[in-house]
């Protein structure tokens, strides 16, 4: 279950219940008016919850997803990583179905720990078990690969928190 409390009031506020076992990431969109959960290996769901209602609102099978990020100019998108990178509307027309796109990594496999998108929604930085960090376009119909920072430049003991920050126009 995801739990969502009031801590200045001390209350619980909404019990969220759906996922099986394991809850194994989730994220707030920008105006906190949703949230997108992730279900563990046993669930493999990736999970749209209105907070208002308290209700999930979309539920689609993921690829092993982990970590979950939303855009932060689009309250309709999200991306996950885990065995790569994907990202999601939620608001599609296709019958209540979340429409989902695979990143194109090329022949690159890795598992996927950690996001952070930049403030435009143009690029994202995903931390890898393997040391890289890969940077992938958010703006495109395909999202792909731009660039693999490698583990020599960055560390061998894999990447597990990435935080994008504008410093004076320079990424």
């Amino acid at each position: 279950d995801v739990i969502l409390w009031d801590l200045t009031a001390r209350r619980l506020m909404k019990r969220l219940s759906l996922h099986k076992v394991l809850v194994a990431g989730l994220a707030f969109n920008k105006d906190d008016t949703m949230l997108a959960t992730l279900g563990g290996r046993d669930d493999g769901r990736v999970v749209v919850w209105d907070i208002a209602q308290g209700a999930a609102i979309r539920e689609e099978r993921s690829n092993s997803a982990t970590v979950v990020s939303w855009y932060k100019n689009d309250v309709g998108k999200l991306v996950t990583g885990g065995n790569g990178v994907t990202f999601w509307s939620y608001k599609s027309p296709a019958g209540g179905k979340m429409v989902s796109t695979a990143a194109d990594l090329g022949q690159l496999k890795r598992k996927v720990l950690c996001m952070s998108g930049d403030n435009e929604d143009k690029r994202i930085y995903c931390g890898t078990e393997s040391g890289d960090i890969l940077n992938i376009s958010m703006n495109t119909a395909k999202p792909k690969l731009v660039t693999k920072y490698s583990h020599r430049e960055i560390g061998r003991e894999g990447i597990t928190c990435v935080v994008y920050c504008n410093d004076n126009g320079y990424e």
